[in-house]
């Protein structure tokens, strides 16, 4: 019995550690989705840098091609050219260097997508199994086996308030800690993502394209391009630092929810259980 305990309180440690990195992912890759594809933030951002004069396009027009972006990169449409009036003259929005590059995003969103909703069931479930090794590793709250097929009112009382007792303690002893690593998690990876993109944001920005593309479709000419003309390096800079604040609240929330949450799901008077060495 011994070593099953010990066995399961490692596996408690692995099982945390793990939780934790899903929820850190999770919180990176729903702060990248609730900016990417923002057409609001598009908008703000435009305007403040005048991009409609940039790329002499109406704003009307600016908007049908966010519009299609984001129906394109949701797997709505199956092409994001769209026909605009640039100088008087209609023309396709797009070249095809473009729209490779897109298909490449678009590629690039789908598996952050296939991440993220993987990481919906795989959270739970790890929490779910850690509370089961919790269960486990709490002599005191071991449940006695029955002594019949029949249990009494009184007995499933008890055991109702039995797992009660250990999910709070669970909730408030690992679950607490679980959400301050991630919450201090968070804001490290933060902080280490943001010092050399507020040092040279070009340099930051060129380096993620290497990391994450395997071809240099990105690299487009701001004077025959339009993607890069509606997005320039100081949209990405202003985008990225919102991405950034959130990043960090996100984390905060992380920490306080592990540092304070145990004390306001419980009562003051009532005492920690923590898991028995053995």
């Amino acid at each position: 019995m011994g070593r099953q305990r010990k066995a399961a309180r490692v596996a408690l440690v692995v099982l945390g550690t793990i939780l934790a990195a899903s929820v850190v992912a999770l919180a990176f890759l729903l702060g990248i989705q609730g900016v990417a594809l923002n057409i609001d933030l598009w908008q703000e951002q435009w305007e403040r840098l005048g991009i409609d004069d940039e790329t002499n396009m109406t704003r009307d027009d600016l908007l049908r091609a966010a519009r299609a972006l984001v129906s394109y990169f949701q797997g709505e449409i199956e092409s994001p050219q769209i026909t605009v009036v640039i100088d008087g003259r209609e023309r396709p929005l797009y070249g095809w260097r473009e729209i490779l590059h897109l298909a490449d995003v678009r590629e690039l969103y789908c598996k952050g997508i296939f991440l993220r909703n993987k990481l919906y069931v795989i959270a739970p479930s790890l929490a779910g199994l850690a509370f089961a090794l919790w269960w486990m590793t709490d002599s005191g709250r071991q449940l006695r086996p029955s002594s019949g097929r029949g249990r009494s009112p009184v007995n499933g009382r008890e055991k109702a308030a039995t797992v009660l007792d250990s999910l709070r303690d669970f909730v408030r002893f690992y679950l607490a800690r679980v959400a301050l690593l991630a919450g201090v998690a968070v804001l490290v990876l933060a902080l280490l993502l943001a010092v050399p993109a507020v040092l040279d944001f070009s340099d930051w920005w060129t380096a993620f394209h290497r990391l994450s593309f395997s071809n240099d479709l990105w690299l487009l000419d701001p004077s025959k391009e339009w993607l890069v003309k509606m997005f320039p390096l100081e949209f990405f800079f202003a985008v990225t630092a919102v991405l950034w604040r959130r990043l960090v609240l996100g984390g905060l929330l992380l920490t306080l929810a592990g540092g304070l949450g145990a004390r306001i799901l419980m009562p003051a008077n009532k005492p920690l259980r923590r898991p028995p060495r053995s």
